[in-house]
This record gives structure tokens, C-alpha cells and sequence, in this order.
């Protein structure tokens, strides 16, 4: 009889982001080193909206399961507060970000951190690098105003660039709900009904950003805008993206 094997999990490296708004964070936090070998989890709060950010480097089980376990524990997580789990490649830089505090002389609200990181030093490597780089953009500013041919100005943007950033700055819950519900095998009624709700938010935006012209515009070129942002708002999520590509690519190209 052969040996039954157990899975190590999934191994790399991701960030989370969670507002975790009416739950209790111990609860949350359990939750997730439950399930996670952790570096750093820090709280912060950003326009009296309480979130923390984790760098996690194995899940026990995968990241898709864990996402799953999520929405079940936290349903609100999905439907009204917004969370993100991307994959990212520069731990340092994932570490150092987490340790930032609210500026250069306030340190991070740490709730959990690996023995051999240093916070303290992180904090302060993330405010050098932030002013070195606030130093460099002035110097780049300057070059453009005194026309030096050595600094070119920045490409202009297009009018769906500038849309696409209003989105991403304004409906962050309705964006993580789009890109959750791609990896939903079997979603309920309630989910079905909040994805069908946050699509919509994307297209009256859209529309609102068309202003008159919209009344020209027929409506195959308004359905191609529209499926263009939401292209690039599942683009945005890698595990999202491969489930949506390959249902697309089911869908349209493959045959039998």
C-alpha cells in the first residue's frame, strides 16, 4: 500500500490587506496565523478605516483555500469591506513597507513579527529610500521646467488611463469583489447579487465620465470600454486573471 503523503501548503511570497471593520482583530488575527507563516502583521488606520497588513510567505493549505476560508469566517470581508492578497517578489521591500508607521518618527503598530526582523531598522530604511525618492522626483520636476533635454516629459495620459485610476482610487470594495467572484466555483444568490452590483458601480462611473459624449456613443463602443476596465480590474489580481483567462480562453477558443 503506498504511503500517504502530506501537502506542505504553498510556499512564495504575498501581501495582505485587510479592513477588517466590525470584527474583532484577535479573532482575525488567529484566523490567519492559523492558517499562514507570517513575517510581519501591522495595524494602521487611514481615513478612520482600521486595516492591517501582513507579508506572508507559506499558506498550510493553498492561497485560493484561504481565500475561501475568509469569506466563509468573514462574509462582510467580501460584500462591504475591502481586502487584497496579491503575490509580490521583494520581501525586503514587503517588510520595510509594513514597518513604515504613519511618518519618519511614529513607529508601526506591530501585531505579530518574526524574531529576526528588525523593526526598528526597517522603519528607518523606508524613510531614507522615501526621501531619496521624494529628492529625485523634485530633481526631475526641475529638469522639466528649465527644459533640459536630459529629463522628457511624462507621456500624457489617455482619457481611459485617468478612468481606470479614478476607479481604482474610488471603488476599491466593489474592485475586490470583481476580482474575488472569479475564483467563486459555486456562488450564492447573495454573491451573485453583490457582484452584479458592484459591476454596475463601475459603469455609471464610466458613464459619468463620458459625460455628454455618451448621448454619441453607441453601444457596442460602451460595452467595449466597459469590458476593458473589468479586463483590467481582474488583470490586477494574478489568481483571478488565470481563472478568468482560462474560462475566456474555454469559451472562445478552444474547440471540442
Amino acid at each position: 500500500m503506498p504511503k500517504k503523503t502530506t501537502s506542505i501548503g504553498e510556499i512564495g511570497l504575498w501581501h495582505l490587506r485587510i479592513h477588517y471593520g466590525e470584527y474583532n482583530l484577535g479573532h482575525l488575527l488567529e484566523f490567519i496565523r492559523a492558517r499562514c507563516d507570517m513575517l510581519i502583521c501591522v495595524k494602521e488606520v487611514d481615513a478612520n478605516r482600521p486595516h492591517i497588513h501582513c507579508v506572508i510567505t507559506k499558506f498550510r493549505q493553498t492561497m485560493s483555500t484561504f481565500r475561501q476560508q475568509l469569506v466563509k469566517e468573514f462574509p462582510h470581508i467580501v460584500g462591504n469591506k475591502s481586502y487584497s492578497l496579491n503575490v509580490k517578489d521583494d520581501v525586503n521591500a514587503q517588510v520595510r513597507y509594513c514597518c513604515k508607521g504613519d511618518n519618519k518618527d511614529a513607529t508601526p503598530d506591530v501585531l505579530y513579527v518574526r524574531d529576526d526582523i528588525d523593526v526598528k531598522s526597517n522603519h528607518d530604511k523606508y524613510w531614507e529610500n522615501n526621501a531619496i525618492l521624494v529628492g529625485e522626483k523634485k530633481e526631475v520636476n526641475m529638469g522639466c521646467q528649465n527644459g533640459s533635454s536630459l529629463v522628457s516629459k511624462a507621456k500624457s495620459k489617455t482619457w481611459t488611463e485617468k478612468v481606470y485610476e479614478e476607479l481604482v482610487d474610488k471603488y476599491q470594495p466593489e474592485i475586490n469583489i470583481i476580482q474575488t467572484h472569479q475564483l467563486l466555483i459555486k456562488p450564492n444568490d447573495l454573491e451573485i447579487k453583490s457582484y452584479n452590483e458592484a459591476r454596475f458601480v463601475i459603469y455609471k462611473h464610466m458613464l459619468l465620465c463620458l459625460g455628454k459624449a455618451r448621448k454619441k456613443i453607441n453601444d457596442f463602443i460602451k460595452k467595449d470600454l466597459y469590458n476593458g476596465f473589468i479586463n483590467s480590474i481582474i488583470s490586477e489580481n494574478d489568481e483571478a486573471f488565470a481563472v478568468y483567462a482560462h474560462a475566456d480562453f474555454k469559451k472562445l477558443i478552444l474547440v471540442g
